[in-house]
């Protein structure tokens, strides 16, 4: 690219005075004299301004002169841009429908373990006694509620429906109307009162997450079950996903008589009914006569009795 001062050495008919203009000096004392010049060397065209040699019948090139607008470009990436969106609803969709076939599914193998175990919501004299057992023997509280201990609000083959949040978008919240069971109540703590026939393939507890997972108070004297994790996780206390089992069993090198266990000690709850329980301040909580229910229950080896201890 030309310089100024180069760009000048191609008019012949520039001068200083008498001069001709050679030297830089006499460019830089031209330009300081002349706005031609000045419009020259800041690449602007000028109305005075000499035409160069060789540039005759050329067409000048004003310096508002645009390319046509190519709107193509535009409708082109427009149209890619709408393809994505597509593209990401569409996986979306894809994530959403594997999501509920996979929530259908953890559903219909959670309520197939409560049906064919034949599991009650747990009365809260058992928790209690659960509870009264795990502190005897050094057990800790970590989350103590204040409020009563959760019971079933919904008869068995009874179901209500609840609007329940969706997702959260963009656009904000979104619910639907989902239908509620009696196994489908997540609060619940449930005891299983029948194993498998003979006892050849015990039922396993399924995994679950969130919502779906479960609580089980497991009294191993009574009912057999198969407690091996099934979720593949080996973290402790992940055994089941996020689900709790709760065992209670009779001991008699214990002095309360039992013995009991959770696969997730970092999580024992108390609830406002459950400590009056068990601090005499209502009911008639007392271990030695449920100790000997469960005795009892257990040298009949049948089914009578547990109504009589569940509604302890």
């Amino acid at each position: 690219m030309q310089t100024p001062y180069e760009m000048l050495q191609g008019w012949g008919d520039l001068h200083a005075g008498s001069r001709w203009l050679y030297g830089p000096l006499d460019f830089f004392k031209l330009v300081c004299q002349n706005e031609c010049m000045f419009d020259i060397f800041r690449n602007k065209p000028h109305n005075s301004s000499p035409t160069p040699r060789g540039a005759e019948g050329q067409s000048p090139v004003t310096e508002h002169e645009k390319s046509p607008l190519d709107y193509s470009r535009i409708t082109s990436e427009l149209t890619r841009a709408t393809r994505l969106l597509d593209e990401d609803r569409a996986e979306r969709i894809a994530e959403e429908q594997e999501y509920q076939r996979e929530r259908a599914e953890v559903i219909r193998r959670r309520t197939e373990f409560l049906k064919k175990t034949e599991s009650v919501p747990a009365p809260p004299k058992l928790y209690a006694l659960w509870l009264y057992a795990r502190m005897a023997k050094g057990g800790k509280i970590t989350h103590p509620r204040d409020w009563d201990f959760p019971q079933s609000h919904i008869e068995k083959g009874d179901s209500i429906t609840q609007k329940v949040l969706a997702t959260i978008g963009p656009n904000g919240p979104t619910f639907e109307n989902r239908t509620i069971s009696h196994y489908d109540q997540t609060s619940i703590v449930w005891i299983p009162t029948k194993g498998s026939d003979n006892h050849k393939t015990p039922y396993t507890i399924p995994t679950g997450y969130g919502a779906n997972s479960m609580k089980i108070l497991y009294l191993p004297d009574l009912v057999k079950i198969s407690t091996r994790a099934t979720s593949g996780d080996r973290r402790p206390g992940r055994e089941y996903g996020h689900s709790t089992l709760l065992t209670l069993q009779l001991d008699d090198t214990s002095p309360t008589g039992f013995h009991a266990t959770t696969n997730q000690p970092y999580v024992v709850e108390s609830y406002i009914d459950t400590t009056d329980l068990i601090m005499g301040v209502v009911g008639d909580f007392d271990p030695e006569i449920m100790r000997s229910n469960i005795q009892q229950l257990q040298r009949k080896n049948t089914d009578d009795g547990w109504s009589e201890l569940l509604s302890c």
